[in-house]
């Protein structure tokens, strides 16, 4: 295989790999708890677009259950974002690390 070929495959996996970023990092990924009494909201980019509240759980005794529940939920959405990139990165890539990508 001549470098020229090489170098452009090379340049075009950059390109894909950074158009698949910037997808992923628009995307939202959510999660919810106690039936939808709390649900979360984030970005690929691993920011909080929203937090939805139920109104029983703004009651002050539920502080703790509130807190707690918010927890789980950014973890869960922002471990869903996680693994959508890994599955993308591993799909483009085919297994082979690149320092520096995602």
């Amino acid at each position: 295989m001549d470098m020229e070929k090489l170098l452009q495959e090379a340049m075009k996996l950059q390109q894909d790999l950074s158009v698949a970023q910037e997808t992923i990092d628009r995307k939202e990924y959510e999660a919810s708890m106690g039936g939808g009494a709390l649900h979360v909201c984030v970005k690929g980019n691993m920011e909080v677009s929203r937090i939805e509240i139920s109104d029983e759980l703004m009651d002050t005794e539920n502080k703790e259950d509130l807190q707690d529940m918010l927890i789980v939920c950014l973890n869960q959405a922002l471990q869903q974002a996680k693994d959508e990139k890994d599955r993308k990165m591993q799909s483009m890539t085919s297994g082979i690390s690149i320092p520096g990508v995602f």
